[in-house]
């Protein structure tokens, strides 16, 4: 069973795109923002989502920390603002 929530929608999310040119440039988004809970552990099919880790929040945190160039820019922002919402069931 999954249960998802939408947590936000923010207006204008700055979504940083680099282009072939190798130039980055910001793009507003109309972003929305969900959390899921998960009766089991997350699997992924074979190929179905190569290098996707998973990690709780004090481990993001220090991850984010030691090696801030391996996450998208979402991924500290996702941390930052949501920390509240992104606990396991038994801790709420």
């Amino acid at each position: 069973m999954t249960i998802l929530q939408q947590i936000r929608v923010v207006n204008a999310y700055p979504f940083r795109r680099k282009p072939k040119s190798g130039e980055y440039y910001t793009q507003p988004q109309l972003t929305a923002f969900y959390k899921g809970y998960f009766d089991g552990p997350i699997r992924f099919s074979d190929g179905e989502a190569t290098g996707i880790q998973t990690f709780s929040l004090s481990e993001l945190w220090e991850e984010l920390k030691a090696a801030p160039s391996l996450f998208t820019e979402d991924a500290s922002f996702i941390a930052r603002e949501f920390a509240d919402e992104l606990k396991p069931l038994l801790q709420q």
